[in-house]
């Protein structure tokens, strides 16, 4: 079972332990909605305090607002405490060279690790998934990253933790419909103007003919340079 399989990763690395108190980051989308649920599953085996929260990047207008609104309400169903903030992300790219997702990224973990401190919790979790790792590999590679880059995205990097970094996104969205969860789709996903949404719609499918399994061999790749690097890391030290 895909509960099993996150319990097993969260183990392997360690992520929390028992009485973590984990601030849960909602998009609304699939992977967040799914990260939440099975956190809630997870909850009386580790005895979990789990806080959700949401940031609103006011670049959707009203379809920004209905998402907000839906994770209020999952929360509330769930009798979790609800945080939620807004960000300028255009300020941001005003006054600096990031790009829109540069920005919302800086700002989004902010908003996190200020969250994290002011309620006391001991960890953030994040909902990237395998495609999230093979799509980050992928940009990576072709920016040219050395080593330390194509290692992917990491499972810990404290205070933040990716349960989900073993689990595709089409598996998350079976567990979702055999525990009637509904989710919300961001159409910002769709546009092929991001690069990311490039490589995933359109490089990943091409790769897949070559090799229907690619998203699993690349987050395998990035696990094996991940472990190699903590290896030559150690005989240096």
């Amino acid at each position: 079972m895909l509960v099993t399989q996150v319990r097993t990763s969260i183990e392997a690395h360690s992520m929390f332990g028992c009485g973590a108190k984990i601030v849960v980051a909602v998009s609304g989308g699939a992977d967040s909605t799914a990260l939440l649920s099975i956190l809630i599953q997870l909850q009386p085996a580790y005895n979990l305090t789990l806080l959700v929260a949401h940031v609103n990047h006011q670049l959707r207008g009203e379809e920004a607002e209905r998402e907000a609104l839906f994770v209020e309400q999952l929360a509330r169903r769930f009798e979790l405490a609800f945080y939620q903030t807004r960000i300028d992300v255009k300020a941001l790219q005003r006054t600096s060279r990031l790009s829109m997702q540069q920005a919302s990224r800086s700002l989004r973990y902010r908003y996190f690790r200020h969250l994290c401190l002011s309620t006391a919790a001991t960890h953030v979790a994040l909902g990237h998934t395998a495609d999230d790792q093979a799509e980050t590999l992928l940009l990576r590679l072709l920016r040219g990253s050395g080593p330390a880059g194509l290692a992917g995205i990491p499972p810990v990097r404290q205070p933040f933790i990716r349960p989900l970094l073993t689990v595709s996104r089409r598996e998350l969205l079976v567990y979702l419909q055999i525990v009637r969860r509904a989710w919300v789709e961001d159409s910002s996903n769709a546009h092929h103007r991001y690069r990311r949404n490039r490589v995933r719609h359109q490089l990943i499918p091409v790769l897949q003919q070559y090799n229907p399994q690619i998203v699993r061999r690349l987050t395998d790749l990035a696990n094996m340079i991940t472990a190699d690097n903590r290896f030559l890391e150690q005989q240096v030290s």
